[in-house]
C-alpha cells in the first residue's frame, strides 16, 4: 500500500472523525447527511440500474425434436 503524506493525513481526518462520533457509524452517518444538507450543493440522485439480463447457454424450454426423444419406461 502506497503510504505518503497526503495518505497519512487523510487517514488522520478519518480516525478522527470517527472518535468525534464515538465510532457509531449511525451518528457519523447522520453528521454526513446533515453537512450534505447544509452545504447548498445539489444531490443528484439517479434511477437504480436494471439488472443485466443474462442469456443462459441451453434453455430448458427449448424443445428437442421428436427424432432425438427417448421414450420414458
Amino acid at each position: 500500500m502506497i503510504e505518503d503524506e497526503v495518505m497519512r493525513q487523510v487517514r488522520a481526518a478519518k480516525e478522527a472523525f470517527a472518535a468525534s462520533h464515538g465510532y457509531d457509524l449511525r451518528r457519523m452517518i447522520e453528521a454526513l447527511r446533515k453537512m450534505d444538507e447544509e452545504s447548498g450543493v445539489p444531490t443528484v440522485r439517479l434511477e437504480p440500474r436494471k439488472p443485466e439480463v443474462q442469456v443462459p447457454l441451453a434453455s430448458p424450454s427449448i424443445e428437442m425434436p421428436t427424432s432425438m426423444a427417448v421414450p420414458l419406461v
